[in-house]
């Protein structure tokens, strides 16, 4: 009997802690999580840390990706993950996105959670033909 009721308590503590670890879509909370300076200022802000050599001689006419990281209960940002092809741009974009101060966090029922974001990027040759 010990044994089943230390197994149950080990199972609801376990679950207890992937709850406090789920990571919440924006349509699951109440709040979310945000820039202290603003959604357009941070995309300019990253734009420009963004380090595009040369984007005339992107390797395609257009290359579009996004990268998706969390945000976490104090606003840092990690588990970056690259979807789409980028071409090695993803990197620059991950590394400008490190660099980048806290965001305001989601909330859900009144306490801060953690987050999944989705930057889009897409690049296009200045020189492409229309």
């Amino acid at each position: 009997m010990k044994k089943l009721i230390v197994i149950i308590l080990c199972v609801f503590c376990f679950k207890a802690v992937n709850a406090q670890d789920k990571i919440f879509k924006n349509n699951e909370v109440a709040v979310i999580a945000e820039p202290y300076e603003g959604i357009a200022a941070f995309y300019q802000t990253v734009a420009k840390q963004i380090n595009v050599v040369n984007p005339a001689k992107l390797p395609v006419e257009k290359v579009d990706f996004r990268v998706f990281f969390v945000v976490e209960k104090d606003g840092s940002f990690s588990d970056f993950t690259v979807e789409g092809i980028s071409f090695g741009y993803a990197e620059s974009v991950i590394s400008a996105l490190k660099q980048m101060p806290k965001w305001k966090p989601a909330v859900y029922n009144n306490e801060n959670v953690r987050s999944q974001m989705v930057f889009p990027v897409t690049l296009i040759d200045s020189k492409a033909k229309k």
